[in-house]
This record gives structure tokens, sequence and C-alpha cells, in this order.
């Protein structure tokens, strides 16, 4: 922001132009005290105070004026640095959440399920839908559940990725 405000320009044009005319007085009353006319002299003295008091209060004028140019460049400054101030923090926050998203990314693994995994996820899915049917047929019959259940194929992964059948009691198998 510019100091040289309308109040600054015209406070210091005014003192300019009144010292210049208190200049021009004062150069009056030189020639009047060589020729000695007492009148010239007084009444040449009386402008150049005029315009000197004048000069002052147009440069009092132009003080205040630069001041409040300063106190608002301040607050213009301290806005414009708040704001940079704000969109910094904003931006450590955005790459802060970004951060944590990476680390949280990194941290989980990625499983490729074989087609024979898939396969018989899907053969136990079905397996599951026939048990279910089935043994809303057998309560339907009065049949034990528990029989039906035991006949069901349980299937393990080996370390090396390999099915294995196993028949296991379901309410006995433990995962981890």
């Amino acid at each position: 922001m510019s100091l040289l405000t309308t109040g600054v320009v015209q406070g210091l044009t005014e003192a300019n132009l009144h010292m210049k005319s208190a200049g021009v007085a004062m150069k009056v009353y030189k020639w009047a005290e060589r020729e000695g006319d007492k009148g010239v002299m007084e009444r040449a003295q009386g402008y150049a105070t005029d315009s000197m008091k004048s000069a002052g209060e147009s440069s009092k004028k132009a003080q205040e004026a630069l001041l409040e140019a300063q106190r608002e460049a301040r607050k213009k400054a301290r806005a414009e640095q708040e704001a940079a101030l704000e969109e910094r923090r904003q931006e450590a926050a955005q790459a802060k959440k970004e951060k944590e998203k990476k680390a949280r990314k990194s941290k989980e693994d990625v499983v490729d399920i074989s087609k024979e995994g898939q396969d018989s996820v899907k053969a136990d899915n079905s397996e599951d839908i026939e048990i279910h049917q089935e043994s809303t047929v057998v309560e339907n019959l009065g049949i034990s559940t528990e029989s039906v259940n035991n006949e069901s194929d349980q299937k393990i992964y080996t370390a090396q990725g390999e099915i294995k059948s196993a028949s296991v009691d379901p309410q006995l198998l433990a995962t981890v």
C-alpha cells in the first residue's frame, strides 16, 4: 500500500505553496527594508507570518494523513500476514491428513485370492445356502440339525496356499 494518499499529498502541496508565498512576502520585506518603507515592511511581515502559520497547519495535516496511511498499511500487512499464516496452516493440515492416509494405506495388506480359492468361496456360499434350505426342510421334518451340520465339508488353507479338506465340527473350529 502506498503511503502517499490524497490527504498526504494535499497537505504537502498546501504546505509547499504556503512556504513559497511566505518566501515571496519575505523578499518584499527585504526590498521594503532597503527602500526604508516601513508600511510595506509591516504588511509583508504579516503576510509572511500568516503564510508560515498556514504552512505549519498544512504540514500537521500531512503528518496526520501520513500516520493514518501508516496505520492502514500496518492493518493491511497484518491481515495479509494472517491470511498467509492461515493458508500455511491449512496446507500443513492437508499434508498431515495425506501423510496419515498414506501411512494407513501402507499398513494395509493386499491379498490376491487364487481362482481355486474363489471357486471354493463360491462353493462354500452355495453350500451354506443349501444347508440353510436343508435346515429349514429338516426343521419342518423334525430331524436334528446337528446331524446335517456335521456332514458339511470344511476347507483349510495351509501356509503354502494349498486347500485341504477337513471334517471338523464347526462349533470347535478356531481361526486366528
